[in-house]
C-alpha cells in the first residue's frame, strides 16, 4: 500500500495495471493487486474442495440450530465458536464425495442403544436405551431428540447434490437402562426428500 502526493492529475480511483487506487479520507491510497492464484484441478484437490465444502454445509445447517448450536457453544474442545468446532470436529470423519456414518451433529457424550428403527410413510420411529453410567443429575430434566437427515445422490439431475433436514421432539421422560419408543413425523417436504433421492443418512442426538 502506498500514499500518493502532489499527484498533477488530481485525485483518481479505480484499477490501473496491477494496482488498485481508493479514496480513504480525502487521500489517494495505491493498493497492489495480488497475484492470480492457480487452482489445481488434480482429482485429490477437487475431492479436498468437496470435502471441505461439504462439511462447511452440514456445520452450517446444525449450527442454525439453537438447541444443537448451543451445545457445540458450551462443549469443551477447541474451536472459538460453535462454528468452528462443527467443521473441526466434522472435516475428519467427511468422506471425499459424502457424509459418513462417522459424522456428528454433537460432540461425543454416554452412549445410546438404537432399536427397532424403521421408516414409515410418514414418520422414522425407533427405540433408545440410555447407559445406565449416566449420572441422574443429568436426567432430572426431560430430554429432547434431535435428528438430521441428510439426503444425497438425487434421482433427477436438476435437484440439489444433497439437502439436509430437521426432526426434533421435546419433553421425552428417559430412565436409564429402559427402552423408550421415539416418533419423528414426516412433513410433506421430507417425504417428499425420501422420494426424490437414493440415499440418506440419520443423524440422532439426545439432549
Amino acid at each position: 500500500m502506498a500514499i500518493r502526493k502532489n499527484n498533477v492529475l488530481g485525485l483518481t480511483s479505480g484499477k490501473l495495471g496491477n494496482t488498485v487506487t481508493r479514496i480513504r479520507n480525502g487521500k489517494e491510497v495505491v493498493y497492489a493487486l495480488p497475484d492470480k492464484v492457480k487452482v489445481s484441478n488434480s482429482k485429490q484437490a477437487k475431492a479436498a474442495r468437496n470435502k471441505f465444502a461439504l462439511t462447511v454445509g452440514f456445520a452450517k445447517f446444525i449450527n442454525s440450530i439453537p438447541a444443537l448450536s448451543s451445545v457445540w457453544n458450551n462443549a469443551k474442545i477447541s474451536g472459538t465458536n460453535s462454528f468452528q468446532k462443527l467443521i473441526k470436529q466434522n472435516l475428519k470423519l467427511t468422506g471425499e464425495n459424502y457424509l459418513t456414518l462417522k459424522n456428528i451433529i454433537t460432540p461425543a457424550g454416554f452412549d445410546i442403544s438404537l432399536e427397532k428403527f424403521s421408516l414409515l410413510n410418514d414418520a422414522v420411529s425407533f427405540s433408545i436405551r440410555l447407559s445406565e453410567n449416566i449420572p441422574l443429575e443429568l436426567l432430572s430434566s426431560n430430554v429432547h431428540i434431535h435428528a438430521v437427515l441428510y439426503f444425497y445422490e438425487p434421482r433427477l439431475k436438476k435437484d440439489k447434490p444433497f439437502v439436509f433436514s430437521h426432526l426434533s421432539v421435546d419433553d421425552q421422560v428417559v430412565v436409564p437402562n429402559t427402552t423408550v419408543d421415539i416418533r419423528l413425523d414426516l412433513n410433506t417436504i421430507q417425504k417428499n426428500l425420501f422420494l426424490n433421492y437414493k440415499q440418506a443418512i440419520i443423524y440422532l442426538a439426545v439432549i
